[in-house]
Parts: structure tokens; C-alpha cells; sequence
């Protein structure tokens, strides 16, 4: 029964990415959406809280901390949205992105936002830009997946291996001997990995994707990357400002880069607002 259950599930999932266009070998933005289903989005300074899902009745809101990795608060934000099209009550969730879960409410938004995320499609598809596999990938191309998928390193590979059958244990376990900070140190050596800064390992297959980052975070791959939102480090760019910037990729792509200031709390529709200038 539970079977049946997370296959209507992983449908409504798919069918949610596609009313809203959304191609399935793509990634989805989880907040644009969320957007688009007329909720609100608001991101919270409570630690001890990954995210809620409130419903009156008549509109319903999702908070998600500020206080998490950018993967983690997309796979939040995914699992309070499956909530609330999956016609569930109100929600506080401490701890999301558990494989198993006691609550079959709780299980059923983790399988919703597994499949909106990570579709087998897309992630097939962010593989073979690689040309790879994802039984021959290493770490450093999982996590260049992941990160254009936006989610954790550790969550896609654990959905590659459970949830789409795509791996074995064994490799499991191989990729779950490197780290994500591990991954940083090595592409970008020159910058300290402390706290939640992000890498974002940007190339010419990530043409059209919005990516949502913050200010300390890494990026590589920017051509001619912009003075008034990046300072230029050894081989990388890194985030120094707020702001909605289209930029250009090494092979010829064009990315939209969305920058918050660190750890931002407050409405969805405000994060990128470049802050006022003191006269």
C-alpha cells in the first residue's frame, strides 16, 4: 500500500514541475514555484527549525531557516510545498531529508520533494552533460550535479542509490567516503571552507539555470565575472553583494545569478533587493 502510495506521489510531484513548465531533465527552482502556487515564502533565523508549512484555510505560507545549507533549504522548501499539495495540515518540521520516517504525512512530503527535485530524467540528464553515468561518476562530478540540481551532494547520492536504483551499495559507499568540504578544498584551494559558504561549480551545460546563492559564496567558471557583485580570487569568483545578475559561462551560456546577503531573513520576494546605497 505504502508502495502504491509513493508512486502517486512521485507523479503529483512531476506533474507539479510540468503545470508550470518545468521540463523533467531539468532543474527545478523550488522557491519560483512555490512563488507560483501563490504561497508565501518567508526565510526564518530559528535554528532549532528546518522548516514549516502554515494553512488557514485560505492561503497557506511556508518558512524554511536561513540558517541551513542552500541543498538542504531547497529540499525543505520542496518537502513544506508537498504539504500543502498533498493536503496536508500545518507542519513543523525539525529535521527533514531522513530517508525513513515514522509519519506517513512526513514520508510522503519527503518522496514529493525527492521527485520534484531529482527527477530521474534530469538527473540522468545532468550526467550524460558530463558524460557519465552515474554508476562511473566520481565525487567531483556528484557534486556538480547536485549543486545544478540544487540539493546536497549526500542527497543525491543517497536517491541515486534508494530511490532510482542507479548505484549499489557498494558505490554508495564509495562516494560517501568524500565530503563536501572535501570537494571545495580540492577544485578551490585557495579559498578557507569555513561555515556554510557554497561552491557553486558553474559550465557551459548549466545554460539557462537560476542559481541561488549568497554573499561569501565560491564560484568558478564566470567569464568576466561582474566587478560590482564578485571579488576575483585565484581561479574563482566569490560573492561580495546583493543582487539579480544574468552572466556568462565558459562554452558560450548564460546563467541568472540571484544574491542574497548571507544568512537573509525575511520574505522570499525581497531576498535579492540590492541594498540602499548611504548617501
Amino acid at each position: 500500500m505504502l508502495t502504491k502510495l509513493k508512486t502517486e506521489v512521485a507523479r503529483r510531484a512531476l506533474s507539479a514541475r510540468q503545470r508550470f513548465g518545468f521540463s523533467l531533465d531539468s532543474p527545478c527552482d523550488v522557491y519560483e514555484l512555490i512563488s507560483k502556487y501563490g504561497l508565501a515564502l518567508r526565510f526564518t533565523n530559528i535554528s532549532t527549525l528546518d522548516g514549516l508549512y502554515l494553512n488557514d484555510g485560505l492561503l497557506g505560507s511556508i518558512n524554511i531557516s536561513a540558517l541551513r545549507p542552500s541543498g538542504h533549504q531547497h529540499f525543505t522548501a520542496a518537502h513544506e510545498l508537498g504539504h500543502f499539495l498533498l493536503g496536508h495540515g500545518a507542519h513543523l518540521d525539525e529535521k527533514i531529508e531522513d530517508m525513513e520516517s515514522n509519519s506517513t504525512e512526513e514520508t510522503m512530503a519527503d518522496t514529493f520533494a525527492r521527485h520534484l527535485l531529482m527527477p530521474k530524467r534530469a538527473v540522468l540528464s545532468g550526467f550524460r552533460s558530463l558524460g557519465m553515468t552515474p554508476a562511473d561518476a566520481n565525487p567531483e562530478q556528484y557534486y556538480a550535479v547536485a549543486s545544478w540540481l540544487g540539493v546536497g551532494y549526500t542527497t543525491l547520492i543517497q536517491h541515486t542509490r534508494w530511490t532510482l536504483g542507479l548505484i549499489d551499495s557498494a558505490q554508495l559507499h564509495q562516494l560517501t567516503l568524500k565530503s563536501p568540504q572535501q570537494i571545495k578544498r580540492r577544485q578551490v584551494p585557495s579559498v578557507s571552507w569555513t561555515g556554510r559558504k557554497e561552491l557553486w561549480p558553474l559550465a557551459g551545460w548549466w545554460n539557462g539555470a537560476n542559481v541561488h546563492l549568497q554573499v561569501g559564496d565560491v564560484v568558478t567558471g564566470l567569464v568576466s565575472p561582474s566587478l560590482d557583485h564578485f571579488d576575483i580570487g585565484d581561479g574563482c569568483a566569490i560573492a561580495t553583494s546583493v543582487g539579480q545578475i544574468s552572466a556568462t559561462v565558459f562554452g558560450s551560456a548564460t546563467v541568472n545569478l540571484n544574491i542574497a546577503k548571507t544568512d537573509y531573513v525575511g520574505m522570499y520576494q525581497y531576498r535579492y533587493l540590492e541594498e540602499p546605497i548611504d548617501a
